[in-house]
This record gives structure tokens, C-alpha cells and sequence, in this order.
């Protein structure tokens, strides 16, 4: 039987699993050893932080996944996008704590930010393209 498009009116969102919710809940169960991607810093307005992180994901997934790209320079080119990020922007202001530490910052030790995925996704192109 294929899925149906069911529009959850509570929430807003459409769900296009209805026959196999549980199917889908198991995998994502097994996936539970991934850490959520979080900011350093978090701000007053939680729902403010939560989509300005949504939206900067949203930017930053096709670079990361052009970083494993194996033909052309797609990767190489997207290491250098990260770096121009890093260096010219503030896209990773979140992602860094500040030296006093007060303000609502998240123990680095038990979050992961983008800037850390994009450090480990660095570091992989590093290695597989020596």
C-alpha cells in the first residue's frame, strides 16, 4: 500500500508516513548515537535561535555536501567556501563562545555546533584527498 498525504491540522506539518510511522520511528530510533547539531550561545528568544539555526543548516548542507564529492573540485572549491565563510562573515558567530564565560553557554564538551561539523568535514576532505 502506498503512503498517503495526510495534513496533521495540529501541527501543520504533512506526513507522508502514515502507514509506516513505525518503520520510520525505528530507524530514526536507531540513529539516536547522532548528537543534535546546537549554537554555544543561546539566546533569550529560544524560538529566534531554533529557526535562525534551522535556516543556517539549511545554508550550509549542500557546501558540506559538496565537500564529498570525489570529482572536479566540487570539495576543494567547497574548502574554500568554508574558509571564506569563517573568515569574512559572522555565519559562525553562534557557534563561539565568549572569554567571560556567562550568557547562556551550552558545555562545549556535550554539544555539537557547525562550526565542529564543518572542522570534522575539513578534516576529512584533508585526509582523503592526501
Amino acid at each position: 500500500q502506498s503512503p498517503t498525504l495526510i495534513k496533521n491540522m495540529s501541527s501543520g506539518f504533512i506526513n507522508l508516513f502514515s502507514q509506516s510511522d513505525d518503520i520510520l520511528q525505528t530507524s530514526l530510533d536507531a540513529m539516536h548515537f547522532i548528537p543534535p547539531i546546537e549554537c554555544a550561545i543561546i539566546n533569550e528568544n529560544a524560538t529566534q535561535s531554533e529557526s535562525l539555526l534551522q535556516s543556517r543548516v539549511a545554508a550550509i548542507t549542500p557546501i558540506l555536501t559538496s565537500c564529498y564529492t570525489s570529482q572536479g573540485g566540487a570539495a576543494l572549491m567547497a574548502v574554500e567556501g568554508l574558509i571564506s565563510m569563517l573568515n569574512d562573515t559572522n555565519f559562525f558567530a553562534q557557534d563561539l563562545a565568549g572569554e567571560d564565560g556567562n550568557g547562556g553557554i551550552v558545555e562545549s564538551s556535550s554539544r555539537l555546533t557547525l562550526l565542529d561539523l564543518v572542522i570534522q568535514v575539513v578534516c576529512d576532505v584533508a585526509t582523503s584527498s592526501a
